[in-house]
């Protein structure tokens, strides 16, 4: 117990006499150690992200993106008889198009104007949150004339509130002025971005005569087994398509949260060396 006590003291008047060397020494050891707890709660952070909500991101069991080459109406037919075959249960279709929003007054933004030709469906897979109304739904939001819904971001850059009137003018097409009749939150962010905007068949019909394309198919289905069967599917019929389970979605998800992990690891490492190259100069500066 004495020769405790006798070690503890010794370090104790080691460290005062180190001065502004010792708090120099601890500050690296903290710094080095709050580096990689921060970094390694970021990375968590992140996986969580990633690996969480995997059939929200993916907008159902089974999506389907071709905004290169939109789908044409006839093509829905495929889902439609995949549907009376019991392989999907539901499936929704997004027009796709590019539009230019301006607030009187404000300035101009542009967005991704998606198209419902069924509001009340969408989205297909977890809850789009409205942060206005909060108990809106899309199939409210865009029953009135003329009816655009906008993403938080979206509305906060154009500096537009509930109620209040952009005018929107379709890449290509023609224009309209839109009531704000809903704003959204950013839980959709992922699947289809932060500049969003939102109309239905019949506000898209006075922008534009030409026949509405579909950019987006998003569908559910019974069973994994049958998501993966329809879409291999769907891969064959439509070649220029990117099409995606949830299960592949998770896949490309967990590998992405690895690679950030193992980067974040190094960068944590990187930490640790500078602050013991801190503390060997400090070391070497004592003796």
């Amino acid at each position: 117990m004495g020769k405790l006590r006798l070690y503890a003291r010794y370090a104790t008047r080691s460290l005062r006499r180190g001065g502004q060397r010792t708090v120099l020494g601890i500050f690296c050891i903290a710094v080095g150690v709050m580096a990689v707890v921060a970094l390694r709660l970021a990375g968590d952070m992140i996986s969580a992200s990633l690996i969480s909500n995997v059939r929200a991101a993916n907008g159902g069991d089974v999506s389907l993106v071709s905004t290169a080459i939109p789908l044409a109406p006839a093509d829905l037919h495929t889902f439609t008889r995949l549907q009376q075959q019991g392989e999907i249960r539901q499936f929704v279709a997004l027009g796709v198009e590019r539009t230019a929003l301006r607030r009187d007054g404000g300035k101009t933004s542009a967005a991704s104007l998606y198209v419902l030709d069924n509001p009340a469906l969408y989205p297909l897979a977890g809850n789009a949150g409205f942060a206005a109304p909060s108990d809106a739904t899309f199939a409210s939001s865009l029953a009135g004339p003329n009816a655009v819904v906008l993403t938080q971001f979206m509305a906060t850059t154009l500096g537009a509130g509930l109620g209040e009137t952009v005018h929107l003018n379709l890449v290509g097409g023609g224009s309209v002025d839109a009531r704000v009749s809903a704003i959204l939150t950013d839980r959709l962010a992922s699947a289809v971005g932060t500049s969003s905007a939102f109309i239905d068949a019949t506000t898209y019909r006075e922008l534009s005569a030409q026949p509405e394309s579909y950019g987006v198919i998003q569908m559910t289905t019974a069973t994994d087994a049958q998501a993966a069967h329809v879409a291999s599917q769907l891969q064959t019929q439509f070649p220029a398509a990117t099409v995606q389970t949830v299960q592949q979605a998770l896949k490309a998800n967990v590998q992405a949260s690895q690679q950030v992990t193992q980067y974040l690891e190094i960068i944590g490492l990187l930490a640790l060396a500078i602050g013991g190259i801190g503390i060997v100069n400090t070391l070497q500066v004592m003796l």
